[in-house]
This record gives C-alpha cells, sequence and structure tokens, in this order.
C-alpha cells in the first residue's frame, strides 16, 4: 500500500468517529514509511476534527501541536485550529479558545512552512 491508501484509511475511519482506528492507520503510516514522509495536512485535519467531534478535545490538542510540530505536514492550515478552537467554545471554557486565538494573531504557532 501507499502512502495515498493509508491516509485514506486514517480519513475514512476519521469521519466514522472511530478514534482508535484512525490513530491506528496513522501509526501504521508512520511505521511503514517513517517520519520523514510528507504527509501534508489532510491526515491531520482528520485526526483533529475527528477528536474534537467526539468532545477528545485534549486528544485533539495533542493532534494539533504534533501537526505543528511536523515539518512533513506542509504549511500550517487554520483548518487544524477550528475544531480546537470550536470544541472549547461549546464547552464554555472561552479562556482556552481565546489562548488558540492570542496563540494565532501572535504568529505563535503559524510554522514557516
Amino acid at each position: 500500500a501507499d502512502v495515498v491508501t493509508y491516509n485514506t484509511m486514517v480519513a475514512v475511519h476519521a469521519a466514522a468517529g472511530n478514534i482508535e482506528a484512525a490513530e491506528e492507520w496513522f501509526s501504521r503510516l508512520r511505521e511503514r514509511f517513517g517520519g520523514d514522509i510528507c504527509l501534508g495536512g489532510a491526515v491531520y485535519t482528520s485526526l483533529i476534527t475527528c477528536c474534537a467531534k467526539n468532545k477528545q478535545v485534549n486528544r485533539a490538542e495533542k493532534w494539533l501541536w504534533a501537526a505543528l510540530e511536523d515539518p512533513g505536514a506542509g504549511s500550517t492550515s487554520l483548518w487544524w485550529f477550528n475544531p480546537v478552537i470550536k470544541s472549547y467554545v461549546r464547552a464554555k471554557e472561552l479562556d482556552k479558545a481565546a489562548k488558540w486565538i492570542e496563540r494565532i494573531e501572535g504568529g505563535e504557532v503559524i510554522s514557516p512552512n
């Protein structure tokens, strides 16, 4: 299988709300191709969105930081931040949502890729 197949499996399981399976396919992807592969942002968007929609915002944040730290993720995408910020707003944790917005506005989390 190629990178596209693995990315597709992550996306399919994430869309179905199966976080564990999506993360398992991501692990398989990393095992098969290593850490230097250019994943693009879509695989991270799927994981972050899936976790956030399933009210696992801490897990979504974990994936958000992973995307920000992964040079293979490509350019920073606001699609990564939106599910996390929305989750905090829905949970009425406005201070945490504001902190992410401040990080974005301050350029703290925008990668130079």
